[in-house]
């Protein structure tokens, strides 16, 4: 019952940050550079961000499907298709 912060966890977590952070930085900067109103330019690279940090962290086993699950509304059927798709395992697995 202690708390240990594991350096596996953290480096998965900071390396999907440093990807999300580097396509929101890249693709506003684009967007802005070819018009689209700031507001805009910001908006979509923020959500290009959410699925970038999301992909990276799935893919370097940062989350497994037992945390999906826990997603509210979405959890459980994407967990059930991350799983099905052997994208995600369990912490058992």
């Amino acid at each position: 019952t202690g708390f240990a912060i594991s350096l596996s966890d953290t480096a998965k977590a900071a390396g999907s940050a440093a990807c999300m952070g580097l396509v929101v930085h890249f693709l506003r900067g684009t967007l802005a550079a070819h018009g689209a109103p700031a507001s805009l330019a910001t908006l979509a690279a923020v959500g290009a961000g959410l699925v970038v940090y999301s992909a990276v962290l799935v893919a370097v086993g940062g989350v497994g499907g037992d945390e999906i699950a826990k997603i509210p509304v979405v959890g459980e059927k994407a967990a059930y298709w991350l799983r099905k798709l052997h994208v995600v395992r369990d912490g058992n697995d």
